[in-house]
């Protein structure tokens, strides 16, 4: 059987080596080729190309205040946040507040407000 492994970490691995909470052998089995993948506050220039990844039809401007929210994290929480604001929230509600919150702290956008509809159904009381 011939397979290949490829493996992710957060934490610096060979300091997890040296305070002994990381096997330096595994870590020398995992690391035939090293891929270092910086956050997406280090190239903002990929994210409307990664938001048209996971949402093709995204209004410009919903894709403009992606843009300048902050994202400290990578590429996993960006599309994350896309995808909670495709499910949580109709085009014409998506508001500052929602794409702010979602890629700044990682906390879920909010649904909008009911607008007198019967969230049940649909339909006007």
């Amino acid at each position: 059987m011939d397979g290949h492994l490829v493996s992710a970490s957060n934490k610096e691995l060979q300091q997890a080596i040296r305070d002994g909470a990381f096997r330096e052998g595994l870590y020398f089995r995992l690391a035939d080729v090293t891929v270092f993948v910086p956050p997406l506050r280090d190239r903002r220039a990929d994210i409307p190309l990664l938001v048209e990844r996971f949402w093709s039809e995204l209004p410009r401007e919903i894709l403009l205040e992606i843009e300048q929210a902050q994202w400290p994290g990578k590429v996993r929480q960006l599309g994350s946040a896309v995808e909670r604001l495709f499910v949580l929230l109709r085009d014409d509600e998506v508001r500052r507040e929602n794409v702010t919150a979602a890629g700044t702290s990682g906390d879920r956008p909010r649904a909008a407000e009911p607008s007198g509809e019967d969230q049940e159904t649909g339909h006007q009381p």
